[in-house]
């Protein structure tokens, strides 16, 4: 089957909208047992002025991959290249139609009536999963997951990332971890920046909740891939938005309901910044609002940490310093 599609100057987006309509037509094609199908429009103008006809006569010579992995792969690199908006020039043996055809169908089965419904969720998933493995692509682990990649992106659309985190923070790690790989490779492809993922994932939309977000994770490992220091940026986005004494209370909840290292290492980079600042215990102290909670002062979930802090920069007993303080502010 050959799919035939062109149209005017594009630019390059976020790849996921794309990646669904691109698998669309290729299961419409197939469901309509089309020939071929030609949409009329004008050249294109690709990234890097590279042709895209080109891209894929690279991809379908690469020996090392299978049919299948060469369809899936093929679909990933017009995600890359493509906007959303204009579809572009020309799609040549994109997918084996029986392949696509069975993943499709074993898909469907499972799908729900309508997009809201959690495919990764479904008791009924782990199986299809390895239906596709085994039965249809024969053990080949990596063309599988791009196949079922591919086939949730075009199901779900612009909500197939969220879907992700959610079947992420509900625990399953395997075949998320592999799906959230292939999703960071479209990303590093297309050039997406830290900020630009930052975004994408919408953690500039969390708020104080953002350290609960399970794309918060997605989001320090695709910075580290980047060679970037996640914790520093991740502090330099709460710093920016919040004063220490919010960040350092958000820091310390976390670190309470989590047994995640990140929550430490975030407050350890936090109270670096402190020492680099030459910031005083006295310093911290009232920089956390300590001297203000009177009676309540013991409850506070800061105190805690400020111990930790005064406590390398003390020579005396961090607990008998804050008597001496609070004892000359209530002289004042």
């Amino acid at each position: 089957m050959i799919l035939w599609v062109s149209s005017s100057r594009i630019k390059s987006v976020y790849s996921g909208p794309l990646l669904a309509t691109v698998t669309l037509l290729i299961f419409v094609g197939l469901a309509l047992g089309a020939a071929n199908v030609k949409v009329e429009g004008t050249d294109v103008d690709l990234k890097n002025n590279i042709r895209l006809d080109r891209r894929l006569r690279t991809l379908i010579a690469n020996s090392n991959y299978s049919p299948e992995d060469r369809g899936v792969s093929s679909i990933k690199e017009l995600a890359q290249t493509i906007s959303v908006d204009k579809l572009a020039k020309s799609i040549k043996t994109l997918v084996a139609p029986d392949s696509q055809t069975k993943i499709a169908k074993r898909f469907n089965k499972i799908k729900g009536k309508g997009v809201e419904s959690n495919v990764l969720l479904s008791d009924k998933f782990d199986g299809s999963a390895s239906y596709v493995l085994l039965k249809v692509l024969k053990g080949e682990q990596a063309a599988a997951d791009k196949a079922i990649f591919a086939t949730l992106a075009t199901h779900y659309g612009d909500a197939f990332l969220p879907h992700l985190l959610e079947a992420k923070r509900m625990g399953k790690h395997s075949i998320v971890s592999r799906l959230e790989t292939i999703q960071r490779k479209n990303w590093m492809g297309d050039g997406k920046s830290v900020d630009d993922v930052y975004r994408i994932l919408k953690l500039d939309e969390e708020g104080q909740n953002i350290l609960k977000s399970p794309a918060l994770s997605t989001w320090m490992s695709y910075a580290s891939k980047l060679k970037e220091d996640p914790l520093n940026m991740l502090l330099l986005k709460l710093r920016a938005q919040y004063d220490d004494a919010v960040v350092l209370k958000m820091i310390a909840m976390s670190k309470d309901k989590s047994d995640d290292d990140t929550f430490r290492k975030l407050e350890g980079a936090l109270m670096g910044k402190w020492r680099q600042d030459g910031k005083t215990a006295d310093d911290v102290f009232r920089l956390l609002k300590l001297d203000e909670e009177g009676s309540d002062l013991l409850r506070n979930p800061l105190l805690k940490a400020w111990v930790s802090y005064a406590g390398g920069r003390l020579r005396a007993d961090p607990y008998t310093h804050m008597i001496s303080v609070l004892r000359q502010k209530k002289c004042q």
